[in-house]
């Protein structure tokens, strides 16, 4: 507050000039004197009146500044030199003039970390000439007081990233060193530069680091320090434009190495994309306050190791923008955007690791991780529209059967057509379903060819199992009673229903009569009948999941 000889506050005054002159006339007599009269003197105390001018101020928009030669200067953008940069146009007291744009030019596409360095700042001077400078900020303190003081901070807003935030790149930093005040004819100390990010070393300077999401102090001036107009030099020496460090426009022919922005090589980067962000300059004519700590974004996972076709919700601790998934072999793979849950596909591979990296309104990221597992035996998934119990899992290599009878069917229609899967009804049965309800689906891509040995033996042979065979046309088909009896550990997992209620169906194990086929009755136990009695068509499918993803 500043006040005036009355002790009033005159700070927030209209803007104006006022004047008062008030005059005091001195008063004495002079009586006529006459000769040989006598004279008389009146003694009066003389008075006195006070004369003043009250000044309020105006302020005025504070044009970019020289920083090197003072004069009024034109900045040109640096990404584009014909365009012309504009003041802030701020009036008050105190206020920040300009602050460079830092463009750090178009960088070829690479996986390791690499160090871009920022374009000088470019200015017209009132003459028409050009020359650059280092980037850098300007701040006008016209409070005029012996006791004012005034800190500079940045905040990058958000990360780099592209203009329909279809892209961002994490884990960037921008690096600023060689920082220097200078004045435009201020008589006051310098303000102090803030403590750095990174102390200085006798081989490297002080860094001040720009991360996302954090503020990063510049300036903490002190008592009295900062009066009249200063620049923030980012940085103290340029350095030639050699066409080394990345493609900048031909009028762009000095650089700052003391600006750097560090890109990770993990970084995900889009071809011929434009990724920036926005840095937010903000002053306080009071020491800067305690700054709250910036959440950091952190990931969680209902299902660590989830099995194939099985969904995880991800949790953070904060809104997340963005998600993305790495590392999975399935196309079917996805992670909604809204809810933050992964779905797998039939055909992620066991043991696979999916990492889960989620992004934040800062561009701040966070990764976490899960770990594919095989289904259980019983397991129930659905496929084409179907059903399907699980009977193995291993090696990628999948048995399932429908979990329920599809229809009812003969084994042959004769007694005289005898009991050989070959060629029977039933395998005419399967191989319709395949057709009609499995080929040419998702499905249908990982169905593989099988070998079905169907020797006459007894129901309780354990020894004719299904195996997989690529070479021979893949379709669906009868288990054998070995099928049942290797996997399943109890009657009740065999048992199937037809329509609502428990019912036989077929195995395409023949019995020593020719007139007689095993099959798994109601109850679940494996029994014979003969072949042209109508029992549940329950089809198998031997699935080989490979990855549809070049890895």
């Amino acid at each position: 507050m500043h006040k005036n000889h009355k002790g009033e506050d005159v700070t927030m005054k209209k803007k104006r000039l006022t004047i008062m002159l008030v005059s005091t006339l001195g008063l004495s007599q002079s009586p006529l004197m006459l000769a040989a009269e006598a004279t008389s003197k009146i003694d009066t105390k003389p008075a006195t009146s006070q004369a003043g001018v009250d000044f309020d101020k105006i302020y005025e928009v504070i044009e970019p500044i020289d920083p090197e030669e003072g004069g009024t200067v034109t900045p040109l953008d640096p990404e584009n030199p014909e365009e012309e940069l504009a003041g802030t146009d701020n009036k008050g007291p105190i206020t920040i003039d300009f602050a460079s744009n830092l463009y750090f030019g178009a960088q070829e596409i690479t996986t390791t970390d690499q160090t871009y360095y920022a374009a000088a700042q470019l200015l017209r001077t009132e003459d028409g000439q050009t020359k650059f400078v280092n980037n850098y900020v300007q701040v006008t303190d016209a409070r005029g007081w012996v006791d004012g003081k005034w800190s500079l901070s940045v905040t990058q807003d958000a990360g780099f990233k592209t203009a329909d935030e279809s892209s961002f790149l994490p884990g960037t930093k921008i690096t600023l060193q060689n920082l220097k005040m200078t004045t435009n004819g201020s008589e006051t100390d310098a303000p102090n530069l803030a403590t750095p990010t990174i102390a200085a070393t006798e081989k490297s300077p002080a860094k001040y680091v720009i991360t996302p999401g954090d503020t990063t102090p510049i300036v903490e001036g002190d008592t009295g320090q900062g009066m009249g107009t200063w620049f923030v030099n980012l940085g103290e020496t340029l350095m030639a434009n050699d066409g080394t460090h990345g493609d900048f426009d031909a009028e762009m022919t000095q650089l700052s190495k003391d600006v750097q922005l560090m890109v990770p090589g993990k970084a995900n980067k889009l071809k011929e994309a434009r990724y920036a962000t926005t840095l937010t300059w903000s002053l306080t004519d009071t020491p800067g306050t305690e700054q709250v700590p910036e959440v950091e974004l952190e990931l969680s996972v209902d299902n660590p190791e989830p099995k194939r076709l099985s969904t995880v919700t991800v949790s953070p601790n904060k809104e997340v923008v963005s998600y993305a998934i790495s590392g999975q072999t399935s196309s079917q793979t996805t992670i909604d955007q809204e809810t933050g849950v992964l779905t797998l596909g039939l055909n992620e591979l066991v043991g696979t690791v999916i990492t889960i990296t989620a992004t934040d309104a800062d561009g701040l990221t966070a990764e976490t991780s899960v770990t594919v597992q095989p289904f259980e035996t019983n397991d129930i998934i659905n496929q084409a529209g179907i059903d399907w119990k699980i009977m193995k899992d291993s090696n990628n290599v999948v048995l399932m059967v429908t979990d329920e009878i599809q229809k009812e069917v003969q084994f042959n229609p004769k007694n005289g057509d005898g009991n050989d899967y070959t060629g029977s009804t039933l395998e005419r049965e399967m191989q319709a379903f395949y057709e009609e309800r499995i080929a040419g689906s998702d499905l249908g891509t990982f169905v593989s060819g099988v070998d079905l040995p169907h020797e006459e033996t007894s129901a309780t042979d354990t020894t004719e199992v299904t195996t997989i065979n690529g070479n021979n046309t893949p379709t669906a088909f009868a288990l054998s009673t070995a099928d049942v009896l290797t996997t399943w550990e109890n009657d009740a997992d065999s048992i199937a229903k037809y329509n609502g209620k428990a019912a036989p169906w077929w195995l395409r194990s023949p019995m020593t009569t020719s007139s007689g086929a095993c099959d798994v009755n109601a109850s679940g136990s494996v029994g014979a009948n003969t072949v042209t009695t109508e029992y549940g068509l329950r089809p198998a499918l031997y699935l080989n999941l490979v990855s549809d993803i070049e890895q």
